[in-house]
């Protein structure tokens, strides 16, 4: 996976850790306040890496141009295929394929 691909899902991943707190926290009747604590703030120190890693990856996609920006985020927030995403920038297949390349050398 390259760094575009992990910067797409690390929405969801943080996402899924906050669902994570949330049960924890619904059944911490269940258990030790000490290990449902632990497990929160355990999930939090992720959490924060993750953000951390987030804003590095936000601050380097900012740096795309805005056709290659617009073709990030149809391919993986809309999953449009290359040829859609051509059509719809009005360039070719090729195109497409060579900008993914390109970004994923940097």
């Amino acid at each position: 996976m390259f760094w575009i691909e992990e910067f797409y899902n690390l929405e969801y991943r943080i996402e899924s850790i906050d669902q994570q707190i949330i049960r924890i926290a619904e059944a911490s009747y269940s258990m030790s306040v000490d290990k449902s604590s632990r497990k929160i703030i355990d999930l939090m120190l992720d959490k924060n890496k993750l953000i951390n890693k987030y804003f590095e990856y936000e601050e380097r996609f900012n740096e795309l141009q805005p056709k290659i920006k617009t073709m990030f985020e149809l391919r993986y927030k809309e999953n449009k295929t290359f040829k859609q995403i051509a059509e719809e920038l009005k360039t070719s297949i090729r195109t497409v394929q060579r900008w993914i390349s390109l970004v994923k050398e940097e």
